[in-house]
């Protein structure tokens, strides 16, 4: 029971917020993964890819430390050579306190560069910031995080606080139920613009006979983004700014339940899912001419509904293997 309290308190604030089932955690250091060095180069027919991935962790002494790299560039030969570089890089490091309390640091540097003249061609976002990381119970993290951001996007550059909270619940066993939950709760006040980010995502699995798998997912998220782009001559005129502001923000939530059943008949094996997916994106523009009288001028919002239902028979024999697939 203590230990389903504390996750009832670790997801109780996210069900009002949250974005996708599986975020990728920032403050988190999972010394499980293992180290690894990958590039890759490839080429369809005028387009040319670089991809290469580098991750690094490790213990030494009482520190933890984890620096992850991603690099992806696209070269396309045609008229005029396109090229899009998009470089990542994400530094962290935890000091063990105690057996629950660990304190760290993150840096990280996330670069967008394209040689197209598009809306957002250049871009950057740098943080560093301090967090803690709390293990109330085995297989559960909280981390509280401060720090400073600093968003460079087409000309403009704007800084500010950088703060919030990520939770894990990891491969938690409860009652028969194999339980994964995240909670990513993240403010950026870069004036005059702001990001936020409200994740929730929870999965419990559990086999109810030897070959019988019942899985529950429910995924909650929200989040918001400004961007600047070239203001029009009219708005540039009347409010004096040369990049206007379009917040986008997306809202919605996933539920699903997969069943499979292994070897309904020796050489049948059945995987079934339902799955209700809504979402919601909403735009607004900051600096709007006061003669318009029509917010579609500027605005949208769509709203999307979507019930799927899913099966996979998966036929295996002595002479013959293969699976059909219904959607």
């Amino acid at each position: 029971m203590k230990k389903l309290f504390y996750i009832i308190l670790l997801l109780t604030p996210a069900f009002s917020f949250a974005q996708k089932l599986t975020d990728s955690l920032d403050f988190y250091i999972d010394t499980n993964q293992k180290n690894s060095l990958n590039t890759r180069l490839e080429k369809q027919l005028n387009t040319f890819y670089l991809t290469s991935f580098f991750n690094l962790t490790g213990l030494s002494n009482s520190f933890i430390y984890n620096i992850n790299e991603n690099y992806n560039s696209t070269l396309v030969k045609s008229t005029e050579k396109s090229i899009r570089d998009e470089h990542y890089l994400n530094i962290k490091s935890e000091y063990i306190i105690s057996s629950p309390l660990r304190l760290g640091i993150l840096a990280s540097n996330n670069i967008l560069s394209d040689n197209r003249t598009i809306e957002i061609n250049s871009a950057s976002i740098s943080n560093a910031a301090l967090f803690a990381t709390y293990t109330p119970e085995d297989k559960i993290y909280v981390s509280p995080f401060l720090g400073y951001s600093n968003n460079r996007q087409i000309g403009q550059n704007d800084s500010g606080l950088l703060l919030g909270f990520e939770g894990l619940v990891d491969n938690l066993d409860i009652s028969n139920w194999n339980v994964n939950a995240d909670v990513r709760l993240r403010d950026e006040d870069i004036s005059p613009r702001k990001n936020t980010i409200r994740n929730l995502a929870f999965v419990a699995s559990s086999v109810f006979e030897e070959n019988v798998t019942n899985t529950i997912g429910v995924k909650l998220f929200q989040s918001r983004k400004d961007f600047y782009y070239l203001s029009d001559p009219a708005t540039l005129a009347y409010f004096n700014v040369v990049d206007n502001i379009q917040s986008r923000t997306e809202t919605g939530y996933i539920i699903e339940d997969r069943l499979k059943y292994n070897h309904v008949l020796p050489f049948l094996s059945l995987d079934l899912l339902g799955r209700i997916n809504y979402r919601s994106i909403d735009r607004d523009t900051r600096y709007k001419l006061p003669q318009v009288t029509s917010s579609s001028a500027f605005d949208a919002k769509v709203d999307e509904l979507k019930i799927e239902l899913e099966s996979n028979a998966s036929i295996v024999t002595d002479k013959f293997s293969g699976i059909l697939h219904l959607k």
